[in-house]
This record gives C-alpha cells, structure tokens and sequence, in this order.
C-alpha cells in the first residue's frame, strides 16, 4: 500500500491536521540536522496542503469564531514553515509559504521569534550519491539539439485539395511556428511555400477555415471511432487557444455523454492534451475529466491488463496537465480517494509496466496537491525568433533536484556488482511483485518523489529540442540510479527512437543509449527489470519501419554477444518471450481513406465555401474603383446639401436602421457604386462570425419578393443544407440593383420576412430609378411591424447628386 504519510490516506479533522504541523514545525526547529529538518518541513507542507483541500470552504469563507480561529492558525502555520524553509535556504519555497499565508489573511511578519538558528547552514550534500558522480556517455549520443519534427511533406497547391491530415497540420504549425522568421526554416520546401503564402492571404484562410470545419464535422459525428479521433488529434498542437478549446470541448463531451468508457476518447483526449501549451488548458475542465474518469474506474471493476495500462497512462496525462497548470481544489473525499484505490490495485499487479504506471500516477498526484513542480518553477524567458519562449533552466533545475533528495529517505546502497544476479531472472510480463519491492524499497511511492519531476524535466527537454540538455539532466539527476526513473527513461528513449517525425540521427542516438544503460552496469546499476524492458523496447522497435529497425537489430546482436554471462542468459531468456502488448508510444489507428479530410473537402463546409465566393467575388472585381459619389437626404433637398455617399452608407452599416433606399438617375453610377461597395465588404470579412455581403442583380432572380436569399445562394452554388445553416446561423448585407429594372412593385424586405422570426438576418441596400417611382413610393421600401405599421426609424433614402 502507499506509504500512509500520503493526502491520500486517512483523513483526519483539519483541527488535528493543524495539530501535527505545531507539533512537525516545533521539531524541525529544534534538530539541529538540515536534512531531517527538511524531511519535517516537507511532511508538514504536505499535511497542510491535504487540509486545504478537506476544510476548502471553511478557510475561504469562515462562519464561525472556531473556523476564524482555524483559518487564523493555518496562516501561522505557512508563515513559520516559510521561515523555517528560508532558514534552511529555500527562499523561493518559503516565498510560496508566504504567499499562501497571506491569502489566508496572515502575514509573513506576524508569529514566533524562530528559534531555528540553531539549525546548521552547512553545505547541502545528495543521500542518494556523492555530487560527484556525473554519469559518462559515449560522445556521438545527441550530440546536437534540434527540433524534433523533421518529416517533411510536399507543399499544399493552391486551391487544390491536401493529401492528408499530416499535410494540412504540418503546414499549419509552419504558418503558426516560423511566420516571423521563415529563414530558419530547414525544410527547403516549406520555407518557399511560406515566403509565397506570406502575399496570398486568401491561401492562408483556405487552410485555416478548412481546419475549423474539420473540427465542426467531427463534432457532428455522432461515432466518433478511433479511426477519426486517430485523424482529428493531428490538428491539436497547431490550432490556436479558441479552435484548440473548442476541439478539446468535443472529445470531453464525448467521454461525458457515453455510458460506457470508450478508451479511443481517453487516448484522444490524452494526446491533445499532453500536444500544447499547458495555458491553452482551463483547471476546471481537467478536474471534471478526473471526476468522469474516478466514477468510471469504480463502475468498471474488471479489466483486462492492456485496458488498465491504457486508462492509467490516460489519467496520468491528465494528472500531468493539471500539475502543469498549478491546479490546488481538488476534492479530496470525491476523487483523491478512489484513486488512491485504484492506484494501490494497480501496485499489487504481477504486470510491471502497470506497476510503473500505478507509481507515476501516484506521483503526479502528489505533485498536483502538493503545486510545487520544479519543471515550472526554474523556466527562464529566451528570445526567439516570433517572441520570448519559456525554457528550462536545466542548473536551476539539476539544484532542485538535489533540494528535494536531500528530504527523501535515503536509497540503499550501491550495491556490488553481482555477476549471478541476471540468472534465473522470471519473465519481465511476471515480475511485477519483484518490480514493486524494487521500487518500494528506493522509496519510490514516498510522496513527491524527484523521479517524477526529473521525469517531467526529460519530457520538457525533449518537446523543445534540447537533446544536448537532455542528456546533461540525466547524467547529473540524483535520482539517475533509481528504478522508477530508468525505467521512465527507457520509454522515454524508445518513444523517441519508435517517432518517425525525428530524423534518423536522434532515433540512433536513443537506441545507442538505451545499449549503453544495458552494458554499463558500474554506471547504471543492475537492475534487472530495467534491462528486460530494454532488451523488450528493442524488439518492439525492430517491427517498426525505417532505419530504427536496423539500428535495433544490430543493437540487440551487440546484447547478445556480451562476454558477460549473466547478460547473455538475460537476453536470450527474454527471447523466448513476445515483446510487450504496451505500444512505446501512446497511439491511435493509421489513418485510412476516406478520411474525415476527405469527407470534409469533397462537401465543403459553410466557411469553405464562403471562402470560395470572397475569391470568386474579388477576383471578379479586381481593382475596381469609382469615383466618389455624393448625395441628398431626399427628392426635396437642395443640391447644396451633399455629403459623401460611401460616409452615409457607413453609418447606415453601423447602425441599427435595416433599409437603405438607394435613389438616382439612370447611368448616375449606382451600380457601381454597389458593387463596390460588396467588394470593400468582403475585404474586411471575418470567419465566423463575419456579416455576409451579397451583390444580387433582381433581374436574375426569378419571383424575388420570395425567398430571395436562398434563391440567390443556390445560384452561387450552396447547397440546401448549408442554406438552412446560414439561414439560423448568419447575418447578411443583401445589395439589391434593379428594382425599376425588374419591374417591381412588392416591398421586398417584408415579403421576404426579412428579420422577422424564423426569417433571415439582413440589411437591405436597394436601388432604383426616380423616373420610376411615384408619389407613394415609400411603401415599397419601409419595414415593417408585425401589425403592418411602418418603422421609419428603422429607414434611411438618400438621392444621388450628378
């Protein structure tokens, strides 16, 4: 069972959490040994966060003189544990103590005289091993940082259909990632396609507005199988914040409304949220995924071996995330607890890769509650090309690490080397009690292990390129030789050596490492798990296509030909067994045809084909010009009154009049005008949400004074169904030329139903001739109200001057 010190364990009044911290805090202040002051400091900080969850509201908003005095206590109890964390040298710690002291309403200044000057200040050292002992690496092993997605893909054409979802997500992150420095582009290819892209903004819109209405058809998908899940997470890492949250939205929605739990969503949603940046992620969201996620592991009491490693790396995922965002209010009773239950289960699994899997969850759990993430914390701002990027300050970290060793228990000692220890080992698939001794005894399900953080330092790394960096971080950690971590390490290595987006000299480097943790026992130790799964990770990549299989092939030979004993019986005992069922990587299934991108291209959705009317409409245009027109407010106003038409017009746009009457002589220039005036419209027209211009000839309209728009959108070529959806959704500008022309008599926008209930959003510009109205010429023009009084307020004419 987990170590009983965990929040995850029992759960006292806060009274006697508060309590034990007087009584931990009075302790560490009079030891006169750092190290187990800190060890006391730490279980303290650990009581108090587990108290703020349980007694949560009462501490925000206390009812009673015995919560004032409760919330009064807790503050005291952060200010002294802040002060005797700055004692021991950890300011920035006890910042955070203080911090949430005064969020509480106390304040740093107000308790004891502390009296820990008697703990010593004497130099930090590592209970694991001397700080000298860095691990040495062969020199060709990531010997340059590069970014990891180095698959290259033909340019989209212009106006042409994309090959694929890769395809349009590459080129996508091209445009969000070098837009601002297209010369460091390595990719020949795409650098040209970006510095042309930059002149053609229409191309730009294509792909963006396809990538929305990719999202919308997969949430119209009422299956949402894993093969279209598999296709949508592509998009995640190169969407921005609103399109990326929307997405996100639709996978938690389909794990929120499915009675049964689909592991394909889980894995979906897992991979879109472990693909961005942690601030594009709300905590509210992550916390009523673990609240669905804690329901369904109690509704599903058995599951198969596979289902549980895919749930748990799941949940771990998400547990990741949350530690990324700082998230404290978690509910203890509701979710800390089954958890708790599920993870112990997990621990006692004859499976070891579970049992990895039930202790890193358990650590990312503890760094949830405890919101003390070092991989947060030592980030330093570095100029970069489209803007200041945060970036791991790898010897701020590599300090951290050794800070939070030095509270841990100590490991045990190194032991020597055992030239009979690798004979007789079981099968890996078997040994799942032997791994859990192991690691239990390394203190590895202790809370708050460096492991887990040295672990989340190592993805850090990865994700940003830093290869050198990575490297480094792991040859000085101070947890390098414990269990957990090497085994995290290996899948981390594997991961990287089985993704075809890296080039082949990273996949080399990763193999070769993972050889040298085989080989090197004096460096790495002997654990013997940790060499199974290495032996295990190389078979899997041998399946695999490209040069990782042979780089793993030969790899596995240099194994098998070790002068040393034990490893040869090692090796070719694990031969005699399949490789894991546990992919190296979280994945989905290949992608097939018809894809969900060729669904969406062959019927394109409403932005796609309002993007193809904006080019067909400005292309028609040109550079089309007319002279500046001025105008009357009226038949009856003198010429000397004119003003500007296109200002009037303007106005009337920005309004909340709905009929602009258009009046002139023939050949006065109305229709250009009009024109024009669609043409400036679509220019400035937005997706989405944008108003949409349409320039409509009456005469080419057949029965106009009915369903005018519709009549007019099936002639540009939409079909019904997106008529009825711009009909609910959207607002229009119709620019109506031709009413004398046509011969009309009908009031157009009330038989049209325009802005009535269940009729079209629009505005009305309508011309016409003076030589062909008469006296009441108005009525064919006014709104309306539903009893047929007119609105002239809502209504505006002005008259064409010569």
């Amino acid at each position: 069972m987990f170590n009983i010190s965990s929040p995850l364990r029992s759960n006292p009044s806060p009274q006697k959490d508060l309590e034990l911290v007087s009584t931990l805090l009075e302790s560490a202040r009079k030891t006169d040994d750092p190290q187990l002051a800190l060890t006391i400091c730490r279980n303290a900080k650990t009581t108090l966060s587990r108290m703020r969850c349980t007694a949560k509201n009462i501490l925000l908003n206390p009812t009673s003189n015995e919560n004032h005095s409760l919330r009064k206590g807790t503050a005291a109890a952060y200010t002294d544990l802040g002060k005797l964390l700055a004692t021991l040298g950890y300011q920035n710690k006890a910042q955070k103590c203080y911090k949430k002291a005064e969020d509480l309403g106390g304040h740093a200044q107000l308790t004891y005289q502390s009296t820990s000057s008697n703990l010593r200040t004497s130099p930090r050292f590592s209970l694991h091993k001397p700080s000298g002992d860095i691990a040495k690496l062969p020199p060709d092993i990531f010997i340059e940082n590069k970014r990891l997605v180095v698959a290259t893909f033909e340019p989209p054409k212009l106006d042409e259909p994309l090959y694929d979802m890769p395809q349009l997500a590459y080129y996508l992150g091209v445009l969000k990632n070098w837009r601002s420095a297209p010369e460091d582009i390595t990719d020949l290819a795409a650098r040209k396609w970006l510095y042309d892209i930059d002149k053609n903004i229409d191309e730009k819109e294509r792909l963006a507005v396809l990538a929305m209405d990719l999202i919308e058809a997969f949430r119209r998908d009422e299956q949402k199988d894993a093969k279209t899940i598999a296709e949508i997470v592509y998009l995640a890492p190169v969407l921005e914040k609103d399109d990326y949250r929307y997405l996100f939205n639709q996978l938690y929605d389909g794990i929120d409304r499915s009675n049964l739990l689909h592991v394909h969503h889980l894995e979906g949603l897992a991979q879109v949220i472990h693909s961005t940046a942690s601030n594009y992620l709300i905590a509210g969201d992550l916390v009523r995924i673990l609240e669905i996620l804690s329901a369904r592991l109690r509704e599903i009491p058995d599951q198969t071996p596979h289902s549980m490693y895919r749930l748990t790396l799941a949940v771990s995922h998400v547990l990741d995330a949350m530690a990324d965002t700082g998230l404290q209010e978690l509910d203890h009773e509701k979710l800390c607890k089954p958890f708790s239950a599920y993870l112990d289960k997990l621990q006692e699994n004859p499976d070891p890769y579970l049992v990895f899997q039930s202790a890193y969850s358990f650590q990312a759990l503890q760094y949830v509650l405890g919101n003390d993430c070092p991989w947060q914390t030592t980030l330093q701002s570095l100029p970069e090309p489209d803007g200041t990027k945060m970036a791991l300050d790898v010897d701020a970290f590599i300090d951290e690490l050794k800070n939070i060793q030095q509270g841990m228990a100590a490991a045990p000692d190194i032991p020597q080397l055992d030239r009979d220890i690798y004979k007789g080992a079981p099968a890996l698939e078997k040994s799942g009690k032997r791994f859990q001794t192991c690691l239990k005894e390394y203190g590895c399900f202790e809370p708050q292990q460096p492991w887990y953080s040295a672990l989340r330092g190592v993805d850090t790394l990865i994700r940003d390129g830093r290869l050198v960096e990575f490297k480094r971080l792991v040859c000085e950690a101070p947890c390098r030789r414990d269990p957990a971590f090497q085994w995290g390490l290996c899948q981390r290595l594997g991961s990287l050596a089985a993704d075809s987006k890296c080039d082949t000299a990273t996949r080399q480097s990763a193999i070769t490492f993972l050889k040298e943790i085989y080989l090197n026992d004096k460096v790495w130790g002997q654990l013997v798990d940790v060499k199974q799964w290495i032996v295990n990770i190389l078979r899997q990549l041998t399946t695999l296509p490209g040069h990782a299989t042979q780089a793993a092939e030969a790899a596995l030979i240099q194994l098998g030909d070790t002068k040393d004993v034990g490893k040869h019986y090692l090796y070719y005992a694990c031969q005699r067994y399949d490789p894991s069922p546990y992919p190296l990587r979280p994945s989905l299934p290949a992608l097939t045809s018809p894809s969900l991108l060729d669904r969406v291209q062959s019927v394109p959705g409403i932005e796609a084909s309002l993007h193809q009317l904006r080019r067909r409409r400005l292309k028609d245009y040109g550079n089309v010009l007319c002279t500046q027109l001025n105008a009357k407010a009226n038949l009856q106003a003198p010429d000397d009154s004119q003003f500007p038409l296109m200002d009037k017009m303007k106005e009337f746009l920005g309004s909340n009049q709905t009929v602009f009457l258009l009046l002139g002589h023939p050949r006065v220039g109305t229709t250009m005008f009009e024109q024009v005036l669609e043409s400036d419209l679509w220019r400035v027209y937005r997706k989405r949400d944008g108003i949409i211009p349409l320039y409509i000839n009456l005469l080419s309209i057949e029965q106009p004074e009915h369903d005018l728009i519709a009549r007019h959108l099936r002639i540009l070529g939409f079909r019904d169904p997106q008529i009825k959806e711009l009909k609910s959704q959207r607002k229009f500008i119709l620019i109506c030329d031709g009413y004398d022309e046509s011969r009309q008599t009908h009031n157009l926008y009330m038989t049209n139903r325009l802005n009535q209930t269940g009729g079209w959003s629009a505005k009305m510009v309508i011309s016409c001739s003076t030589d062909y109205i008469g006296n009441d010429y108005l009525d064919c023009f006014l709104p309306m109200d539903k009893n047929c009084q007119s609105q002239p307020e809502l209504f505006q004419q002005v008259v064409i001057t010569p």
